[in-house]
Order: C-alpha cells, then structure tokens, then sequence
C-alpha cells in the first residue's frame, strides 16, 4: 500500500470517528430538548448507547428528584410557615424584612430548580446560589435571635433551650438543594468539556487534505 493509499485510509478512519462524535452530540442535543428525532433514535440504537454514558442519565435524574424533594420539605414548607407567621405578627420580634427577604430567596431558588428540570444545570446552580443566600440572611437572623434569648434567660423548660438549634434544623437544609444544583452542573460541565475534546482530537488527527489529493 503506498503513502497515499496509507494516508487516505487514516483520513476515512478519522471521518468516521468525527461523524460518530458529531452524531452523538446530534443526540444530546435531541434528548436536552427533551425528545429524539428518528435519525436520533437510529443512531442510538446501532451504536448501543447505555443509559449511563447518556447527558441526562440515571444520575442526573436521580439528583433532581432528591433536589425537588429537599426543596418541598423542609425548605419550602418551613418558609411558608415562617412567611406566614411574620406576616400574620405571630413573630411579633422579627422584623418584616425577614419575612421580606426569605420570601424572595425561595422564590428565586424555585426558578433554579425549574431551570435545573429544564437540563440547564450550570445556569440553575447560579441562581438557587443567590436565592440561598437572600434565604439563609433571614434564616440566620432568626437563628441568632434566639441564641441570644435563650442564653439570656434562664429558668427555661429544658425543650426551650435547644429552639435555635430546632430551628436550624427548619432553614439549613436548603443548602441540600444548592449542593445538589451544584453537582448537576459540575456534572454537565465536564461532560461538555469531555465532547469538546473529544472532537476537536478527532479533527486534529485528520490528516491534510492537500497531502492526500496530491
């Protein structure tokens, strides 16, 4: 086999595998959308793509239904208690800009895990950051109100004087959901690195054209 003939063969070579990492970004970009187009399905069948090697596989799908589970409870229920009883003067020493601020924060951190059941983790993890924080300022402060009143008191019922703590236990685990969001898209961020690579090694090892037609 002559030189040519050589390097003709290693370009084929080469534009199949670029073809083979062009169909299968052709495939996330299906299955990101959340359908598959037939052409799709097709190649999905014939290369035998297992679940796990897929953009949004088991794992992604697993992370998102722990994130909306922490974010109904305790999060979102414990705020709309706390929003509430605020509102309403049951908590007659917290100011209403706690309520004010807690509400906006898990507000916000909704949108991020809608966006994050949307496949757009990296975008989601962003924004249940700035809403956490907007949410853990007025968590913290009503947290730290009470230390201050139970170190301050003494005589109280022994069950009285863990309410900080107990009270912990209501706000802190909504950091649960920016710790998830934030796998999710540390995830997705290095599978797309991984793609990228991927195909720009399949082009890089493709030989000159103008070698080959000589």
């Amino acid at each position: 086999m002559s030189k040519k003939d050589r390097l003709k063969a290693q370009k084929e070579k080469q534009d199949k595998i670029l073809k083979e990492s062009e169909k299968q970004e052709l495939l996330e970009i299906e299955e990101a959308k959340g359908k598959m187009s037939k052409a799709a399905k097709k190649y999905r069948k014939k290369a035998g793509i297992e679940s796990k090697k897929n953009y949004d596989g088991f794992l992604m799908k697993v992370l998102r239904l722990l994130t909306l589970i922490a974010l109904i409870y305790p999060g979102l229920y414990y705020c709309i208690i706390t929003v509430s009883g605020i509102a309403m003067g049951k908590m007659s020493n917290t100011p209403k800009w706690v309520a004010t601020v807690m509400a906006i924060g898990m507000g916000v951190i909704i949108i991020g895990v809608v966006l994050a059941f949307l496949k757009k983790y990296i975008i989601s993890f962003v924004i249940v950051l700035a809403g956490t924080i907007a949410y853990m300022k007025g968590a913290r402060y009503i947290v730290h109100f009470l230390s201050k009143k139970i170190a301050n008191y003494s005589g109280a019922k022994p069950s009285l004087m863990t309410l900080d703590k107990q009270y912990m236990w209501y706000y802190y685990p909504i950091m649960i959901v920016t710790l998830l969001t934030f796998i999710m898209a540390l995830i997705s961020f290095v599978r797309k690195i991984k793609k990228k690579k991927r195909i720009q090694r399949a082009r890089d090892n493709a030989p000159v054209k103008s070698i080959i037609e000589e």
